[in-house]
Order: structure tokens, then sequence, then C-alpha cells
């Protein structure tokens, strides 16, 4: 059975679990650069992370069995979106198992989150800060992670957010570096940017 628990991130088992999540799943992947540990259990530090001075943030779980088989991070930047005007939620820490029932899922604790908080679409990956990984890679996975920001992720994710039915469009890095994707929304279009954004309009999920 398939389920999808909130994180408590107060819980130092619930965050080392979620956080050591793409350690299990890269173990055999050399082209995956692991980031510290440390680095990212500070994400889920309320506490110390300067992100939630301003911002919040929740955390996923997709359990199967009692087992960890995907996570998802359902942030609102409150200072970006009133900057630009807009009522964005963004996703990160997004990992899934090719497993589009796990995706689906996952996907939806978002949607349903950011709902809740009346924002009007859900953008990303996108992280805290400026610093963070942008997009999803969707080609180049021969290639190994040259710097932490920039994501890595196995071949069939963009396939898994395409059929969820995001509308996306695909962005060409330059020669320098690996091409990322994809799935920009027409109101967050960041052509200058070598990644990408999902978007998905709110209030059609209930189709």
């Amino acid at each position: 059975m398939l389920t999808v628990e909130k994180l408590d991130s107060s819980n130092k088992a619930q965050v080392r679990r979620f956080v050591r999540l793409p350690y299990q799943m890269y173990a055999d992947t050399p082209q995956w650069v692991p980031p510290l540990l440390i680095d990212q259990e500070m994400y889920l530090n309320r506490k110390k992370h300067p992100f939630y001075e301003h911002s919040t943030a929740d955390f996923f779980l997709a359990l199967r069995d009692g087992e960890v088989v995907g996570r998802i991070a359902a942030l609102e930047n409150t200072r970006f979106n009133a900057y630009h005007k807009t009522r964005y939620a963004q996703f990160y820490f997004f990992e899934s198992p090719d497993d589009q029932e796990v995706a689906n899922a996952l996907f939806e604790r978002v949607f349903e989150w950011a709902k809740a908080r009346s924002l009007e679409a859900v953008v990303g990956p996108k992280g805290f800060s400026v610093l963070d990984g942008y997009g999803i890679l969707v080609e180049g996975f021969q290639h190994r992670m040259i710097m932490n920001m920039m994501n890595y992720n196995f071949d069939y994710y963009p396939r898994l957010l395409e059929t969820l039915g995001i509308p996306y469009l695909t962005i060409s890095a330059t020669q320098d570096f690996p091409k990322f994707g994809l799935f920009i929304g027409e109101t967050f279009r960041k052509n200058e940017i070598h990644a990408a954004f999902l978007a998905r309009e709110l209030w059609n999920e209930t189709k």
C-alpha cells in the first residue's frame, strides 16, 4: 500500500529518512555527486535556516509497506512572491523510483498544499535560494555533476513529470553544460537560466 506522509521536521529520525533517500537511490550512479549530509539536514531545520524567517516549507515522504520510496518538498517563498507579484508554490527535493503512482501521489500532496494557501501555480524544481539546484536534467545523463547548483536525476524523471500533464518548454544549455529541461509556465519564462521549471495551474488539478 502506498501512502504519503507529512514529515515532522523536529523528528531527527524522520529527517534522516528524508535526507538519506537519494544516497540510497544513487548509490551505484557515479555521475551523482553526493552533497554533504549536514547541509541537507539544514534545509529542514526551521530554527536555523534563514528561509524560515520569512517563508515556509513542508516535506513529504512516500512509503510503500513502510519503506520510503519517494520524497518531495513544497515551499512558499513569500519574499519572491511579494517582489514579483506572483502567488507561486515551489517544489523541490523530488525523488521517485520509475513508478508513476509514486510520482502522482507526491505531486498531489504538493498541489493540495498549495491550494490550501490560495497559491495559483506550482513551479520547480526550485529550491530555497538562488544557490540551490534548478531544473531537471533531460539530456547528458552520462556526464558527472559539475557543481551542486546543477541537479542530477535518472533519465525517467522527465517522463514521470510529463505524464502528469504538466506543460513544458525545453531549454538548451550552452556547450559547456549538460542540457536541462523543461516545463516552464508561460508566465514564468526565464530563458537565460540553463535549467527549467515545472508549472501547473492549480485549478486544472480537479480535471
